[in-house]
């Protein structure tokens, strides 16, 4: 009432004139449609619980009613922080929001009674886990079953990347970043991947300097079920004739705490 009491006297002769008024003053409190970009933008912070990020997940879920439900653990994948939830959604992704939840209040529950449970008691649960992980892994004559014992093959392997499988991938452990070729980058058809810029300087296999172009992080399963590991393994992407379609170094292999022998061509893991 206070803005139609100030108007000036004679100012509104008509209603037509009265309606735009009203509607140019009151505008600015329109609320309007978000679109699916919004649901890009929510990024698990640091030191964020993970409770705290799904909530605010969801609700920027219900902000967009365009959003497919199917479409949720793939938007949600790579803006969460590393970690057993997010290797979970990559390994099998959830058909729609309430499987997503579901497994999602799983994982808060661990996070949530680590966060609390006592200084001495975590550190003898933390001890624990090392032994359960502590595997030993060795290699004996059974494993060269199949290739020649005179041979000098590279290993080269078949592996799941990003659900897509891949094949001509070198497990070679002599740099310290993984490579992906942008031929085959492209073939996994990912229209969502989340790059960052990059300008690493490499050495290519005949010493001639090699540019990567961006950096991305894409979940690899190694192994068939039930003996199956998926981690988010961090690529640097070249535009490059390409020998192979994928090189997997040192990080990769530290990553899945593994152990490949070319010569019985052969790469051993432990798995949950």
């Amino acid at each position: 009432m206070n803005w139609f009491n100030s108007l000036p006297t004679g100012s509104i002769d008509t209603f037509a004139r009265l309606s735009t008024r009203f509607t140019n003053q009151f505008a600015i409190n329109k609320q309007y449609a978000k679109t699916s970009a919004h649901i890009f933008s929510v990024v698990q912070r640091d030191n964020e619980a993970l409770r705290n990020y799904i909530k605010r997940c969801v609700e920027a879920v219900h902000e967009v009613p365009s959003v497919g439900q199917d479409m949720l653990s793939g938007i949600m994948q790579p803006h969460l922080k590393p970690g057993r939830f997010k290797e979970s959604i990559a390994r099998r992704p959830p058909d729609n929001l309430e499987e997503l939840l579901n497994r999602a209040e799983k994982y808060v529950q661990i996070e949530e009674a680590s966060t609390h449970a006592h200084p001495k008691r975590k550190r003898e649960d933390d001890r624990q886990d090392i032994r359960r992980y502590d595997h030993i892994i060795v290699f004996n004559s059974s494993d060269l079953k199949g290739p020649d014992e005179d041979h000098i093959d590279a290993l080269v392997i078949t592996a799941s990347v990003a659900n897509f499988l891949v094949k001509k991938i070198l497990v070679d452990g002599g740099s310290s970043a993984n490579i992906m070729y942008l031929h085959a980058f492209k073939q996994l058809g990912i229209d969502n991947a989340q790059f960052s810029p990059i300008s690493t300087p490499l050495k290519g296999f005949t010493g001639d300097g090699v540019l990567s172009m961006r950096e991305v992080e894409l979940p690899i399963s190694l192994g068939d079920n039930p003996c199956q590991i998926t981690k988010i393994i961090k690529f640097l992407i070249v535009d490059k004739p390409p020998p192979y379609n994928i090189i997997l170094e040192r990080p990769a292999i530290h990553t899945f705490k593994s152990v490949p022998s070319s010569y019985h061509q052969k790469w051993k893991f432990p798995t949950p």
